[in-house]
C-alpha cells in the first residue's frame, strides 16, 4: 500500500483540527497529471489551510516557491521539490503527532512551521546559481594571465531580522530554543550565514515568516495587548499571546530545520522538552518519496516506504538505495533523540 494513502486512512478522524479536509489530501495524492500540475494542486491547498488562518499573504511566498522551482531547473537540474514536499510534510506530521505525541504540538503551530519551512527555499537557489557565472569571469581571467583578484556576487539579507517595535526577532527565536534546550546560538548562526555567503533557506523562511506575520499583527494590535482582538469582519484573533506562544515557536521551529549537524554542539533535540522542533525535522528527513531530482526524475515511489507507529515507538522502513538510506539515519542520529525510532 503506498504510505501516501496509509497515512491518509490513520489520520481522517483529526484533519478537521488542521484545516485540512479529506478531498485536500486525496486531491494530491491521487493526482496523475505532471508534477508542475501537482505543484498548482498543493498551492491552493496550501491557501485554503492558510487562508483559514487569516495568513494568506504567505500563500505569496509558496507560490513563488513553486514559480521559481519550476523556472530554475535549466540552471540548477540537481535541485529538490520543496512545494509538494512541504504538504506531504505537513501531511506525515499529523500522523506523526496523533499517533505517537498525542497531540502535544499545537496543530496551529504545525499549520505554520510544516507548511512554510522551505519557502526561503528560492533565496539559496539564487545565490547558488550566481556561483556557475562568476566561475566563468574569474576562469576568463585567469586565461588572460593577469593578477586580478577573483569576483564574487553574494546574496546578503539586510533588515530581515529587525521586526516591528525595533525588536529583533533572533532573539525571539532564541528565547525559545533555550525553554526547548537546545544549544544553539540563533545570533551567531545568522552572523556565521552572513558571514559565509552562503544561504541557509531554514534561517530566511523562519526570519520571513515572522516578519510578515509581525506586520499583520502590528496592523490589527499595534499596542500588543494580551487580549482577544479580532481583525474586522473575521474571527481571526491577533492577540499577543498567540503571536509569542504559536508564531515565534513554529518559526524558531523553522530555523533549526536545515542547521548543519555541528550547529547543535553534540546535543540533540529532545522530544520531550521541544515536541515541535522535533517532529519537524523528523518529518523533514523523513519525507523522502515523491521528490523528483536530476539523478531520480520522478522521486522514490511512495510504494517503497513504511510508517508504522506502535506503542510510541515509530518504525520507519524505506527500500531505496543504501547510501541515501545512511544518510537519513546519520543526520536523524545527529540530531534528534531518536531512542523511539527504528529504521530500516
Amino acid at each position: 500500500m503506498s504510505i501516501n494513502l496509509k497515512i491518509f486512512q490513520e489520520i481522517k478522524p483529526f484533519l478537521g483540527d488542521y484545516n485540512c479536509w479529506d478531498n485536500d489530501i486525496t486531491d494530491v495524492i491521487n493526482f496523475n497529471g505532471s508534477f508542475l500540475g501537482k505543484q498548482r494542486i498543493v498551492i491552493e491547498k496550501i491557501e485554503k489551510i492558510m487562508t483559514a488562518h487569516g495568513k494568506k499573504e504567505l500563500f505569496k511566498n509558496i507560490a513563488e516557491l513553486a514559480r521559481v522551482e519550476h523556472h530554475i531547473q535549466e540552471l540548477q537540474p540537481w535541485v529538490r521539490d520543496h512545494v509538494v514536499h512541504a504538504f506531504l510534510t505537513f501531511f506525515l506530521g499529523i500522523y506523526v503527532n496523533e499517533k505517537s505525541l498525542k497531540k502535544r504540538v499545537d496543530p496551529f503551530q504545525w499549520e505554520l512551521a510544516g507548511l512554510l519551512h522551505d519557502v526561503g527555499y528560492p533565496i539559496e537557489i539564487a545565490n547558488n546559481v550566481a556561483k556557475p557565472f562568476t566561475d566563468n569571469i574569474n576562469s576568463i581571467k585567469n586565461s588572460i594571465l593577469l593578477n586580478a583578484p577573483n569576483i564574487s556576487i553574494n546574496i546578503v539579507p539586510v533588515g530581515l531580522e529587525k521586526i516591528q517595535n525595533d525588536i529583533n526577532s533572533l532573539d525571539l527565536i532564541q528565547k525559545k530554543l533555550d525553554i526547548w534546550r537546545i544549544s544553539v546560538d540563533s545570533n551567531e548562526e545568522y552572523r556565521k550565514m552572513l558571514m559565509s555567503g552562503k544561504i541557509c533557506h531554514g534561517i530566511i523562511s523562519s526570519l520571513s515568516v515572522l516578519w510578515i506575520i509581525d506586520l499583520i499583527y502590528q496592523k490589527y494590535n499595534p499596542e500588543r495587548k494580551y487580549k482577544n482582538i479580532c481583525i474586522p469582519n473575521t474571527m481571526i484573533c491577533v492577540n499577543q499571546k498567540y503571536f509569542e506562544n504559536d508564531v515565534v515557536s513554529a518559526c524558531a521551529s523553522i530555523f533549526l530545520h536545515n542547521l548543519p549537524i555541528k550547529s547543535f554542539n553534540g546535543k540533540k533535540i529532545d522530544v520531550k522538552h521541544a515536541p515541535l522542533p522535533y517532529m519537524l525535522k523528523l518529518c523533514d528527513i523523513f519525507q523522502e518519496w515523491e521528490r523528483p531530482s536530476v539523478n531520480n526524475e520522478f522521486g522514490y515511489s511512495s510504494e517503497k516506504f513504511q510508517i508504522t507507529i506502535e506503542d510510541d515507538k515509530i518504525k520507519y522502513k524505506a527500500d531505496i538505495d543504501v547510501k541515501r538510506k545512511k544518510e537519513i539515519i546519520n543526520e536523524l542520529n545527529s540530531i534528534l533523540d531518536c531512542s523511539n525510532l527504528e529504521i530500516s
